[in-house]
């Protein structure tokens, strides 16, 4: 049932009560966010698996969940679930981006890169329990109403990221790391998630970087195979399909708006020269594919 003009999303309710807490712990999850298009999420997510397996994409890169594996999950990263297996099982640590931004502060950047690029590793079974009790710590803290609760969670929130980067070191010793090439994407990648409002030219991204458009565009398509002007058109419609399809009731002027878009004209041709299809049609064909 789709909310009335005067009712909110749920999505809408949920980003509200994070955005309320800081810091939320959700047990026991079974399911996944929509398998048909890549889900979003404005927040900084740890996920603990439990049981069962998800086969996904993150950020266009396949993967699998499963028991005892654990992710980080930086803001504003795109995870499109394939299959997930009856028996799935985790818990979410969903952070608000306001909270994020007093945590990264502290420990959120450690391995930065490393997550990235790979998210997720497996914990042995002694690591998997004291990063259980932590989530229980975590979760005490966070029902408190205390004036320290913020101070608390964050330093408890600190503990854990620091924990969960050392077990990563310590499981995968070997790994490298990424070349300029690779670190180079990564930080470009990440400074579409922050500027895709404020500019879609490769010009832009070059210049945060100080290379030139051409050769910042070579370096891009040779370590990725997908040219810079791509990455941020894919960024960017991927980020209005997920607004078409999770807020119907919000006209297409607005979503162009909160896309950076002068106009709906600007933004409906932008979309259809990347997606083929304009909004109005792609929203109208994921309503009918939801029904």
């Amino acid at each position: 049932m789709e909310p009335t003009n005067n009712q909110k999303h749920p999505i809408e309710l949920f980003a509200e009560k994070i955005n309320k807490e800081g810091c939320m712990v959700i047990e026991e999850c079974n399911t996944f966010p929509s398998m048909t298009y890549p889900y979003v999420s404005p927040q900084f997510v740890i996920c603990i698996g439990h049981e069962g397996r998800v086969d996904l994409e993150y950020d266009s890169m396949p993967m699998h969940f499963e028991r005892r594996n654990i992710s980080i999950v930086y803001p504003n990263h795109a995870i499109m679930a394939h299959s997930v297996s009856p028996d799935y099982r985790c818990t979410l640590l969903v952070i608000s981006s306001d909270f994020f931004d007093k945590l990264r502060m502290r420990s959120a950047y450690r391995g930065y890169y490393q997550y990235l690029e790979a998210p997720h590793f497996q914990l042995t079974d002694e690591q998997y329990t004291t990063i259980c009790n932590m989530v229980n710590v975590i979760r005490a803290i966070a029902s408190l109403s205390s004036a320290m609760r913020e101070e608390m969670l964050i330093h408890a929130l600190d503990v854990m990221v620091s924990l969960i980067t050392q077990f990563r070191n310590i499981n995968l010793p070997a790994q490298q790391q990424p070349s300029d090439e690779k670190r180079l994407f990564l930080r470009f990648y990440d400074s579409i998630v922050l500027n895709y409002r404020k500019s879609r030219e490769v010009q832009f991204y070059a210049n945060l970087f100080c290379l030139t458009p051409k050769y910042f565009g070579t370096l891009i398509r040779t370590e990725t195979g997908i040219g810079a002007g791509d990455w941020i058109a894919r960024y960017v419609v991927m980020q209005a399909k997920m607004m078409l399809r999770s807020y119907p009731d919000r006209d297409i002027q607005r979503i162009a708006s909160d896309l950076g878009f002068d106009d709906q004209a600007s933004f409906s041709r932008y979309f259809k020269r990347v997606e083929g299809t304009t909004p109005s049609d792609f929203r109208s064909s994921a309503k009918k594919a939801i029904d």
